[in-house]
């Protein structure tokens, strides 16, 4: 017994120090200024030596102390607990930062991740891989690459702090008038597209401001912008095309994708050969596509976020 109580202790010590066998080299990933509107950020690495079940990545906006070790001895066994304390870390020596844990993916191979905002809060980044057995791992190759809003790679993951860009689109009237669009290909799983969302803005509106309401862009869809309060319809997943009776009631249109996980993505409005992201729709087509009742996004029509 007392040779298996050793072996015992000797297996979940070294566990223990495989899980904590890791250190921090945040690498920068934005240039300055990194409040430009609006940009997607694209972090990759190279492939993982090991079977990864987790990612974990760590968003710092200062550089990671060279005392952290002095200031906070058990720094290892903070930063990797499910109930890590952002605030009180920061408040004992740490860097502020946050901590972001994604779950890898049967047939998403775990290369990197997008996060897209209108302004972001850090400039550098850490990643750590998971394995199934707890340990962690430092990444090798970390690269930053920011890129104009809506640069989509399904190879990539997501980080839930994305934001769909409004892009503002001047909806001409056209007596009636048509928009059509192009839904993302996202990759599936997490991001499989469930529904869109159609959106008849009346006012210029920037994505900072809306990024700054309670729940973001899921808020302003739901009318909690004092602002401008949307027209909004909810869209079948594979809808690519609407159209809307003359006056239309709005001056911009946008159209999004929700997707399993939550997250949204704006679909691009198709360019007609008028030169706009609209046209007159066939008598054929006023039977055939869907035509737009839209509500204001308050009445409730709109999905509202807890």
């Amino acid at each position: 017994m007392r040779v298996l109580a050793l072996l015992l202790l000797g297996f979940f010590c070294s566990l223990l120090a495989a899980q904590h066998d890791f250190n921090f080299d945040p690498h920068r990933v934005f240039p300055k200024p990194h409040d430009i509107e609006h940009t997607c950020l694209h972090v990759t690495w190279t492939d993982p030596g090991v079977k990864v079940k987790t990612i974990e990545v760590f968003l710092l906006e200062q550089l990671w102390p060279p005392t952290i070790d002095a200031k906070v001895p058990d720094w290892r066994e903070r930063v990797t607990a499910d109930d890590f304390d952002a605030a009180a870390f920061a408040q004992e020596g740490g860097p502020r930062m946050q901590r972001q844990r994604l779950e890898v993916e049967e047939g998403r191979a775990p290369k990197g991740f997008m996060d897209q905002r209108a302004k972001y809060l850090y400039v550098y980044v850490q990643v750590l891989w998971v394995d199934e057995a707890g340990g962690r791992h430092n990444v090798e190759g970390t690269k930053g690459a920011v890129h104009k809003a809506g640069t989509l790679d399904k190879n990539l993951y997501c980080l839930p702090t994305w934001q769909p860009e409004l892009k503002l689109e001047r909806a001409w009237d056209q007596s009636p008038t048509m928009f059509e669009w192009t839904v993302p290909d996202l990759g599936g799983g997490s991001l499989e597209v469930t529904r869109l969302w159609f959106a008849g803005i009346d006012k210029v509106v920037g994505n900072g401001r809306l990024e700054d309401l309670p729940h973001k862009m899921d808020g302003f869809l739901a009318g909690e912008d004092s602002h401008t309060v949307p027209l909004v319809q909810e869209l079948a997943k594979d809808a690519t095309a609407a159209w809307v009776a003359s006056p239309p009631g709005f001056l911009y249109a946008w159209v999004v994708a929700e997707t399993k996980c939550g997250l949204k993505f704006t679909c691009p409005l198709k360019q007609q050969d008028n030169g706009t992201c609209v046209r007159r729709p066939t008598e054929k087509e006023q039977g055939s596509v869907p035509k737009l009742a839209l509500k204001r996004a308050d009445e409730g029509n709109a999905k509202k976020n807890d």
